[in-house]
């Protein structure tokens, strides 16, 4: 396949299956730029799993980092 063809099959490709990761569907640039729009359904559910996940590592990490603090050797004896 030449790379003209491969460029064509590439955006007809892109431009039928570009919906597929659009989860709340295709909006007005004035719609989206004055309203921030909620997740919604499966959406809602991996965005929340997402920040929980963030959360959890984010505490994780500040433990070790506790942690770390306390096995400092206190040469003050």
């Amino acid at each position: 396949m030449c790379s003209g063809c491969r460029r064509r099959y590439a955006r007809e490709w892109y431009r039928t299956h570009a919906k597929r990761h659009e989860p709340l569907g295709r909006r007005s640039e004035s719609a989206a730029a004055s309203t921030p729009a909620e997740p919604r359904g499966r959406w809602a559910e991996l965005v929340e799993l997402g920040e929980r996940r963030t959360r959890e590592y984010l505490e994780r990490m500040e433990g070790k980092r506790m942690a770390g603090r306390d096995r400092l050797i206190d040469w003050s004896d």
